[in-house]
């Protein structure tokens, strides 16, 4: 059964896809399926969520991270964790678990954590290191993800996590999250904003709207406030934005234009989330933080396929950005049978086929912050973000 349904999935990406085998041939990729498929079992819906995307992500590589399975219903665990160099901890549990708060995680059934980590890295699309950050510590803490893993028995009824907390070992097993956790390391509302001292800080974390004119009303709310306080700097903190509508952002960009601007990034800004980046580095924004989820130039615009227990987002579009990120200068491509549903900038516009000829295209871009600046587990005790710090402390400089 599971074997048949691979093969429809190859079926629906091909289909789907903007050019499935534009980084393999199909025979190479018959070829890698048959090893992948006699390497693992294949027995369960667990089974297939992991073997699927090892395939897919042999089919795409470092160019698209976007093409995957996700499970359609998932169910986590009462933690949520943080990989900081190279570590996991946890930063957030429900009441019950609360004494494991910023304890280093180390095993999961017994398994290392450093083995799961190189599972999960084996069916993990990406083009940058820091993407991986999001999938190691969403499946470390989410059962069905976990069960899927080689290491971890599809058939375990239960989860326990060996961690390291005050230099005692403790073995908790955990059952599915049924309480709110505790309210504690979690990010700011998106559209929230305050002033901090003589700055305006602003928060976009989602490129899309609850209801139509938010953004606008959010925008008029930040000039009213920033009117009465005689603001002229703006932190705008667009850290765990892994996209939506990109044009959502544009009434703030006409806002800020011309004014001291201030980006704080991590590595979660991912897919529409880049484009926030190009919209204030175009207004002359400086930039804090990590390295973001993606390269600036990828496969994009993945609708939705359900699929099974899954849903199967496939990239449909291909866009291309010159490096030094300008809105005005971007070239992208498309499926022919695309074209004529789509408004096309002859100007801009190149053929896939043609791109495909020349590989530098195709050359991961990657997203360098102006200052690396990086959250420790002891900021995550103390309540301390070291990017708004830095934020708050280089309008001291001239910054633009």
């Amino acid at each position: 059964m599971y074997k048949e349904l691979i093969n429809e999935m190859l079926k629906l990406i091909e289909e789907k896809h903007l050019d499935m085998y534009f980084n393999i041939t199909k025979e190479e990729l018959n070829k890698y399926v048959e090893e992948v498929l006699d390497k693992y079992k294949l027995e369960d819906k667990y089974d297939f969520y992991y073997v699927g995307n090892v395939i897919i992500k042999k089919i795409f590589g470092i160019y698209d991270s976007h093409t995957k399975l996700i499970w359609r219903e998932s169910h986590n665990l009462p933690v949520r964790l943080r990989y900081i160099d190279n570590k996991l901890y946890i930063i957030r549990t429900d009441k019950n678990n609360e004494d494991l708060l910023y304890s280093e995680l180390l095993k999961i059934n017994n398994i290392e954590v450093s083995k799961l980590i190189e599972e999960i890295k084996d069916m993990t699309a990406y083009s940058t290191e820091e993407y991986l950050t999001m999938p190691i510590e969403v499946v470390l803490r989410t059962i069905d993800k976990l069960k899927s893993l080689p290491s971890i028995d599809n058939n375990c009824i239960e989860i326990e996590y060996e961690v390291l907390k005050d230099n005692q070992i403790i073995k908790r097993k955990l059952q599915e999250e049924k309480e709110k956790l505790l309210p504690i390391n979690t990010m700011k509302d998106n559209y929230y904003h305050e002033v901090i001292n003589d700055k305006m800080y602003i928060v976009f974390n989602k490129c899309r709207e609850e209801y139509e004119g938010q953004m606008q009303e959010f925008v008029d709310a930040i000039k009213k406030e920033s009117e009465l306080n005689n603001i002229s700097k703006y932190i705008v903190d667009i850290r765990g934005n892994t996209g939506g509508n990109s044009n959502v952002i544009n009434v703030l960009i006409d806002y800020l234009k011309n004014k001291e601007v201030i980006t704080l990034v991590d590595e979660f800004v991912f897919s529409g989330g880049r484009w926030a980046i190009f919209d204030l580095k175009n207004i002359g924004s400086k930039f804090i933080g990590t390295g973001i989820g993606t390269s600036l130039n990828c496969f994009g615009n993945a609708p939705r396929n359900d699929f099974d227990e899954f849903i199967l987002p496939i990239s449909n579009k291909y866009f291309y950005f010159d490096k030094e990120c300008s809105m005005d200068k971007y070239r992208y491509s498309i499926k022919d049978d695309l074209v004529n549903e789509i408004n096309i900038n002859d100007k801009y516009f190149i053929p896939f086929e043609e791109m495909k000829k020349n590989k530098e295209f195709f050359i991961p871009q990657i997203f360098e912050p102006d200052y690396y600046v990086y959250k420790t587990i002891e900021d995550y005790k103390n309540n301390i973000d070291p990017c708004l710090d830095k934020a708050i402390s280089l309008f001291g400089e001239k910054v633009r």
